[in-house]
């Protein structure tokens, strides 16, 4: 017979170092990202796509 156990790990609230998603997105927005030429959304959009093509 095989026994199965579930460990339950309540998070906080708020934790963005344990999302994965955030942790990605705090490391394209400060280092991959060229901010400084982004003057509106269409060229966000255009170098949001160059990043993760």
């Amino acid at each position: 017979m095989i026994e199965r156990k579930l460990i339950v790990c309540y998070l906080p609230t708020y934790s963005p170092e344990l999302n994965l998603i955030e942790i990605l997105w705090k490391k394209v927005k400060y280092e991959w990202l060229n901010l400084l030429s982004i003057m509106n959304f269409k060229e966000f959009e255009q170098e949001e796509k160059r990043v993760f093509d």
